[in-house]
């Protein structure tokens, strides 16, 4: 008898070690992941701000302006670009 309560107790004693580990972990985790996000919302915030800026000057330009990527396709152009070269946008 005394032998299972000490095998009960020991199982007792793991199974609270390993949800203690198990809750550690978790916190962890969690404060990784806020971390992730608040990087990541400042990212994007700096990602708008790059682009709002890229936009502006691309706009701002006296000069037309095409934009290809690798592939030669077309992805961007200015408003002068398509008053000088009236095609369908």
């Amino acid at each position: 008898m005394e032998s299972e309560e000490k095998e009960e107790q020991l199982l007792k004693s793991a199974a609270l070690q390993t949800a203690n580990a198990v809750l550690v972990a978790r916190r962890r985790a969690e404060q990784e992941l806020v971390e992730i996000k608040e990087a990541l919302e400042t990212k994007s915030t700096e990602l708008t701000h790059s682009l709002t800026m890229l936009n502006a000057t691309l706009e701002s330009t006296a000069d037309a302006i095409l934009v290809t990527d690798e592939k030669g396709q077309v992805i961007r152009w200015n408003q002068k670009f398509l008053e000088i070269w009236p095609i369908a946008s």
